[in-house]
């Protein structure tokens, strides 16, 4: 029997962000007491946005640590069509996000 397997681009997060020369924020929002149960971290790449229908949204992942932050964002951006540059003065890039997967 012949199988033909057409397979998803698997990298990890850190290889997506090296490939397309990308920039991580990680943001803290407190110190100490949490404020409106919101995690402590929050991380995203510059100058990303990901496709919601037609609409192009800002997306980022959450955590009680910058490593936890950046894994939630992996898993949501992980297959998104995503859109960069939307709002900057570089000429804008639509694309896939393979499936990104830990290390």
């Amino acid at each position: 029997m012949k199988i033909k397997k057409f397979l998803l681009e698997r990298m990890t997060i850190e290889e997506f962000g090296e490939k397309n020369d990308l920039e991580m924020e990680i943001h803290e929002r407190y110190v100490g007491r949490p404020i409106l149960n919101l995690d402590r971290f929050y991380a995203r790449f510059s100058r990303l946005d990901v496709f919601d229908g037609v609409c192009i949204i800002g997306t980022f992942g959450n955590g009680d640590t910058p490593e936890e932050a950046i894994k939630d964002y992996a898993r949501k951006l992980s297959g998104q069509r995503v859109l960069m540059n939307a709002f900057g003065n570089r000429k804008e890039r639509e694309f896939r996000v393979p499936v990104l997967e830990e290390k």
